[in-house]
């Protein structure tokens, strides 16, 4: 049985984040992005593990008040189909205490995320264009 635990992305394991980042996205991680997850300034990231000890997925979101906007979501193949996206949602919300709402803006034509989103009971907010906002209260 597969067994799936996240946690923050903290000054001890950027790099794993950096790689699985560039792995899963194959660009590289900006900068400054690398910097605020880092610092934790303004920016959470989280990694899940499968099995203890295996990392293979990250996400990453923007605080804001009282709001979480997801900037980056990804698994490495292998391991999707598994649960380890609804665990990486699941992880950035229990990360941040006091938050009202949750969003993630993509492209329509991404199945995988509106499956996910859609599966997680979010709500389509927003329509523009190509793109779509998924949002969920948690209040």
């Amino acid at each position: 049985m597969t067994s799936l635990s996240t946690g923050p992305a903290s000054k001890m394991t950027i790099g794993v984040y950096k790689m699985l980042y560039e792995t899963i996205f194959a660009t590289k991680l900006d900068d400054e992005l690398y910097a605020n997850i880092k610092n934790s300034n303004g920016v959470h990231g989280e990694i899940v593990y499968m099995n203890g000890d295996v990392a293979c997925g990250i996400i990453s979101g923007e605080i804001n008040a009282k709001k979480i906007k997801i900037t980056s979501i990804g698994v490495l193949e292998a391991y999707r189909r598994h649960g380890a996206a609804v665990s990486l949602v699941n992880g950035l919300i229990a990360s941040q205490k006091n938050v009202e709402s949750i969003s993630c803006t993509f492209e329509k034509s991404n199945t995988a995320l509106v499956n996910l989103f859609t599966k997680l009971e979010f709500k389509v907010a927003e329509e523009a264009g190509e793109n779509v906002t998924y949002e969920k209260n948690l209040a």
